[in-house]
């Protein structure tokens, strides 16, 4: 394939994205999943059938597909009926929602916010109503303040992709809306943050060769490891990020056991020893912090996410990250 013909296909993905808001294959996917709902609602067709129509490897992947698709849409079409009400029932709707929702008003003053997006963002041992918003996330961008400008003159936006990164130093993948809100009187009255934690997701499609490169630059930037277990194969991977943040060789093997010894700390390594237990067990998942000591024998706090991957009852792999939160002297 020639350059110039690599060049065309990229405008053509670049422009569709700008112009739809998501990639070639994630518009196709969308449409897929718009058609099995007429599908199942209509008892045209089981899930069973629709995996095989759209090509899904087993029944599974399909419902995972379709009830994330419903999540999407559960989320976006509260965010549309807030924009027909007024300010009152914005507050009211947003304290209550399951979702991860804020309220700004014109001034960016957080005028209410769910309780999901309080604990996302660890903010329970702030005040958060009545806060300046760019006080509780002082380490956000020039990227995010234009977003928040455009919102306020009344143009939305949203993306997904995202790794945002919290106070504490630890970072979480998100999908995000921004657009605003009317008063009374029809006017623009500040904004509406919506996000979701797409972490786990992200893990889950770790063999999906773009979301890989995806979380590969950015986990060099902000020192995120990738890693995995296959207990039916007894192989695990571990990234060239993950090994940098132990302080061992580039070339060196991830053993086939769980790593215990690195967590020379009692408690730490208590902690990791029961929260993979319970994903092996109970199909936990588990997002916790721990000590460990490298392998050049520094002392480090990491952040340990897991996610388990069960087939006919059993926990087959284990998928997750590994941060580097401090570094003791």
């Amino acid at each position: 394939m020639s350059s110039e013909i690599r060049n065309r296909q990229t405008k053509l993905k670049i422009d569709f994205k700008v112009r739809y808001g998501r990639s070639i294959f994630a518009y196709y996917r969308f449409l897929q999943m718009e058609l099995a709902d007429v599908y199942l609602k209509e008892k045209k067709a089981n899930k069973k059938q629709l995996a095989a129509m759209f090509n899904f490897t087993n029944s599974t992947n399909f419902l995972i597909c379709y009830q994330r698709h419903l999540k999407e849409k559960s989320g976006k079409k509260a965010i549309e009926e807030l924009t027909k009400s007024n300010d009152d029932r914005y507050k009211t709707f947003i304290t209550q929602a399951p979702f991860a929702l804020a309220m700004l008003d014109d001034k960016m003053i957080v005028k209410a916010a769910s309780q999901k997006y309080v604990d996302d963002y660890h903010l329970n041992e702030q005040p958060v109503i009545g806060s300046y918003f760019y006080e509780l996330f002082p380490m956000l961008g020039l990227q995010w303040k234009k977003i928040h400008k455009a919102a306020l003159k009344g143009k939305g936006q949203s993306g997904e992709d995202y790794v945002f990164e919290r106070q504490n130093g630890s970072a979480i993948w998100i999908k995000w809306d921004v657009r605003p809100w009317l008063n009374h009187e029809g006017k623009i009255g500040g904004i509406i943050i919506f996000t979701e934690d797409i972490t786990v997701t992200k893990l889950r499609e770790d063999e999906n060769a773009k979301i890989l490169e995806i979380l590969n630059s950015a986990s060099e930037v902000i020192k995120i490891g990738v890693w995995k277990k296959n207990f039916k194969t007894g192989i695990s991977f571990w990234s060239k990020v993950m090994k940098v943040i132990l302080e061992v060789p580039d070339d060196f093997t991830a053993p086939s056991e769980m790593a215990f010894e690195y967590y020379r700390e009692e408690k730490s390594r208590h902690r990791i020893e029961e929260a993979i237990r319970a994903a092996i067990e109970k199909g936990r998942a588990f997002d916790i912090n721990a000590e460990i000591l490298t392998g050049k024998g520094n002392r480090k706090l990491v952040r340990i996410v897991g996610y388990p991957e069960f087939k006919n009852g059993k926990c087959e792999r284990l998928f997750g990250i590994f941060q580097e939160l401090k570094t003791f002297q």
